[in-house]
């Protein structure tokens, strides 16, 4: 390892400049000091039932009783100041310093326990890793301050010590030195436990971060290749929606020259035949009016059919999206291929419907193209209990179980000598019903058609992304 990347271990500064990075280290430091402090809590129980079975000589002192004291106490503090909102911006502050706090009680309160069994004071060392390997484990410190965590275990063992002696509680402590070695073992140990779990929390991070942007992007991509489809279906039925709005156009054109000529009639029409006129003219206003609506309903039906970017989420009628789907696909149906809804009451959906419109409507396209000869297609939606479930069947060819066991993965066929991607307008409906927590299903078998479920949840079962 070369010096750079040493002090990149010690001195994690890039990484602790990312302001997410570090939003979930304090998130990590606050759960853990809570379940530290909550630990800190129960010492007194948990001692006291150990003191009256094991040590009664020792629970009979009362320097024994002031180490599950003081350890309550400061697991109490670490609640309270956890619940100040500058505790929670430096929880891994609060996390060192409890932590040598805890430090310090448990040798002090051991030297003072020692007056009646000498043997304990060799307890210092595993009580001091205890507290250490906690506080790596529960809090992520940076390395620095693990080491300055195993260092306040120094100074204040020393500290300590030297006040034992002051005080006459300690005559000697030949085993001083043995434990300062292990505590700086001990504290250059957790240093570079720490580094290298900082290290790899910060790797994780960065993975989960890189994961979730390459999600949204599929998911930009997915909502670009279905847009695509669905242009690319608009363009088949292009010639016969043109016969759909030529009707109610001349319609429009017809009322408004005649309704131009009448204009002149009236001036010089008598009151029998000027009655006439006004009744023929508001015959052609309600024509224009009907007329006017058929083409806002078509372009509505349209802008819904293609405006899949929006992410405008509503609660819509599946139902109204079904019809309007089946609507702009009914042109590309042949003459003898049969649309048959059977659309019963369903509750609103909460969802995006330009998604949901655009994911009704490939399947609708996949099963026209799916009919050999005379066929039928038929369309349904019922309630299933807390859900709402589409079905799509077709009498066409159907597809064999091989075509079936991968007609959800995307890729790409030869058609006619040319290169055309298969399979992306069903892989990318199934990830848009997945978003809205729901489910698709296929079933087919060759010459036998096929049937699709949609199943989506209304109500409180629905996602709470989508919910929102």
């Amino acid at each position: 390892m070369t010096s750079k990347e040493l002090r990149e271990y010690l001195l994690p500064r890039a990484a602790e400049r990312e302001p997410g990075f570090r939003h979930e280290l304090d998130t990590i430091s606050q759960r853990g000091l809570q379940v530290i402090a909550a630990v800190l809590l129960g010492v007194p129980l948990f001692e006291g039932a150990i003191s009256l079975t094991v040590l009664p000589r020792a629970w009979a002192a009362l320097s024994w009783v002031w180490e599950p004291i003081l350890l309550a106490l400061l697991g109490g503090a670490i609640l309270l100041v956890l619940g100040l909102p500058g505790g929670q911006r430096h929880a891994r502050l609060l996390g060192v310093g409890s932590g040598a706090l805890t430090g310090a009680i448990l040798i002090w309160t051991t030297l003072l326990t020692a007056r009646i069994d000498e043997q304990v004071v060799h307890t210092i060392p595993g009580k001091l890793a205890v507290v250490m390997l906690v506080g790596v484990a529960a809090v992520p410190m940076r390395p620095l301050q693990a080491l300055g965590l195993g260092l306040s275990f120094g100074l204040s063992h020393q500290l300590l010590i030297a006040g034992a002696f002051g005080l006459g509680i300690m005559p000697s402590a030949p085993w001083e030195t043995i434990h300062l070695i292990f505590i700086a073992m001990l504290a250059l140990l957790a240093t570079a436990l720490t580094a290298v779990v900082y290290a790899q929390r910060h790797a994780s991070y960065l993975a989960h971060r890189a994961a979730v942007k390459a999600s949204e992007e599929l998911c930009q991509v997915q909502s670009r290749v279905l847009l695509a489809e669905n242009a690319a279906a608009l363009g088949r039925v292009a010639a016969a929606i043109s016969h759909e709005f030529n009707s109610p156009i001349g319609s429009l054109m017809s009322g408004v020259e005649t309704l131009t000529g009448m204009a002149q009639r009236l001036n010089d029409a008598g009151p029998a035949e000027r009655q006439r006129l006004l009744e023929l003219q508001s015959d052609l206003c309600r024509t224009i009016r009907e007329s006017a609506r058929r083409l806002q309903q078509m372009v509505g039906r349209i802008q819904r059919f293609t405006n899949l970017e929006r992410a405008e989420i509503l609660a819509a009628d599946l139902n109204q999206l079904l019809s309007d789907s089946a609507a702009l696909m009914e042109p590309e149906l042949r003459e003898n291929v049969r649309l048959d809804l059977q659309l019963q009451p369903v509750p609103p959906v909460v969802c995006r419907p330009e998604q949901m419109s655009a994911v009704f409507s490939s399947l609708l396209s996949n099963a026209i193209r799916a009919v050999n000869g005379d066929g039928k297609i038929g369309v349904s939606t019922a309630r299933i209990g807390d859900q709402v479930e589409v079905r799509i069947e077709d009498d066409g060819r159907g597809m064999s179980p091989e075509e079936l066991a991968q007609i959800f993965t995307p890729g790409f066929k030869v058609e006619a000598g040319r290169v055309a991607a298969g399979n992306w307008s069903l892989f990318s409906s199934r990830q848009i019903v997945h978003e809205h927590g729901g489910e698709i299903e296929i079933e087919s078998a060759s010459g036998k058609g096929t049937l699709v479920r949609v199943r989506l949840p209304f109500g409180a079962q629905q996602p709470a992304a989508l919910s929102a």
